[in-house]
């Protein structure tokens, strides 16, 4: 189990995690300023929030999020995404975002059920993310750069209202 404090390398280029319990903020990378890579496999994240400034490739797959609220993903120069099985992140902007390929856990969702008839209520922060009451879509506003996207989900798992 990694918990607090951060990693901090001025060093490294890629990091794996693989069957293991992260806590805290150890996935804070701002003291990771070369890190390009990161892979997370079978892992169990106790955490709200993962970011990096500096890394261009993520791989997160079969990884279980436990926090109180929707984790978000925050990584400005991310050129490429994997997100196999696992929770629908909320996906901060991503701009430099080329190539995605996102399929969510089969009881994922893309938004939260305490609206009517357990629909989405579009206000609160597992919707919105942030709180802000943006009524934003979570998963595919942050995958709007990707030039090349692969998207594979459920029926009726997406909120496509709008698109």
């Amino acid at each position: 189990m990694l918990e607090n404090p951060s990693l901090v390398s001025r060093h490294l280029r890629k990091l794996e995690f693989t069957e293991m319990v992260l806590e805290g903020d150890v996935l804070d990378f701002a003291s990771c300023p070369a890190l390009e890579d990161l892979k997370m496999a079978d892992c169990r994240l106790h955490l709200d929030k993962i970011s990096s400034q500096s890394v261009k490739r993520l791989n997160i797959d079969s990884c279980y999020f436990f926090c109180d609220c929707r984790p978000s993903i925050s990584m400005h120069s991310l050129v490429w995404l994997l997100l196999d099985s696992c929770i629908v992140p909320f996906l901060e902007s991503m701009p430099s975002l080329e190539t995605a390929f996102v399929k969510p856990a089969a009881y994922s969702r893309d938004c939260c059920i305490r609206g009517a008839f357990k629909e989405c209520c579009g206000i609160c922060a597992e919707c919105t993310g942030d709180g802000d009451h943006g009524s934003r879509c979570v998963l595919l506003g942050g995958l709007s750069s990707a030039i090349h996207l692969e998207l594979v989900a459920e029926p009726g798992m997406l909120y496509l209202e709008g698109i």
